[in-house]
């Protein structure tokens, strides 16, 4: 069992499936662990190219200090007036490596 803490507040790092950033916004993720988790923000991110209806993302944990950073997990992205909403319906996990 890991010694790291199930929880994170920090930098995430939101990624197209196409892998372009579309921004870094910071949030409290109270379980990473959980099945499905959320989390939401008023930090302002580029949404030229979001589906105001919302789509889905990568979340990257960014926070160099925390001992799960760089763990990943998909999540639907939405935006409502001035606030981005998360939703997951994965734990965070290591990313996978490319060669």
């Amino acid at each position: 069992m890991s010694d790291s803490p199930p929880s994170y507040s920090g930098a995430v790092e939101l990624s197209s499936s196409d892998e372009q950033l579309i921004g870094m916004v910071h949030v409290s993720i109270e379980d990473l662990d959980a099945a499905v988790w959320s989390a939401e923000t008023t930090e302002q991110i580029d949404v030229r190219n979001i589906d105001p209806g919302g789509e889905t993302v990568m979340a990257r944990l960014a926070d160099n200090a925390h001992p799960r950073s760089g763990h990943v997990a998909a999540t639907h992205l939405q935006l409502r007036g001035n606030r981005v909403l998360l939703a997951g319906n994965y734990g965070f996990h290591a990313a996978d490596k490319r060669t």
